[in-house]
Order: structure tokens, then sequence, then C-alpha cells
């Protein structure tokens, strides 16, 4: 019976946090999978519940830059808010100036 209790708790607690993040840690793997398209879908779902986390608006940045959406990376950049995401942008910004001024 105190077996039972306590893998229940565990499921429990396990639940709780895997909810407490946001879909990060998911989003997280398939970032690191490769798996661009299902991290962005992750990422934007878990902006809508909390725009302001700047973790999740670097991976979502980072998530835009390896999927070649520059424009959307600066604006999640942005929306990000801190000097250091802003400053982890200014590459994605050259090269989105010198992909429209090449021939």
């Amino acid at each position: 019976m105190v077996v039972l209790l306590a893998v229940s708790i565990s499921a429990v607690a396990a639940v709780a946090r895997q909810s407490n993040d946001g879909g990060i840690k998911a989003a997280t793997e398939a970032f690191e999978a490769g798996e661009y398209p299902k991290a962005e879908q992750l990422l934007l779902a878990a902006a809508a519940s909390q725009p302001d986390n700047a973790e999740l608006q670097l991976l979502l940045t980072k998530t835009h830059l390896e999927m070649q959406q520059y424009d959307a990376a600066i604006k999640s950049a942005e929306k990000g808010g801190s000097r250091s995401i802003r400053r982890a942008m200014m590459p994605a910004r050259r090269l989105k100036a010198r992909s429209a001024t090449s021939w």
C-alpha cells in the first residue's frame, strides 16, 4: 500500500514538473534532435501563456534561425527583452542584410 502511494505521488510530481515548464523541455528535445518545425510549434504554444519567458524566447529565436526565418527570429528575440538575446540577434540581422543585398 505504501509503495503504491509512493509511486502515485512520484507520477503526480512528474506530471506537475512537466506542466510547470510549459513545454520548454519537449521543445528543447525537439530542437536538439533537429526537429525545428516541431520545436517551433511547441514554443509558440508555450509563448502564448508565457510571453515574457526569456528562456523560451531565446530557444524560439534559435529555432527560427535554424529554419532561416530571420524576421521571425528578430521578433522573438525582441520579445525576450534582455540584452543577451538582443546581442545574440546581431548575426541574424547581418545575415538578413547580406541576403537582401547579395546578387
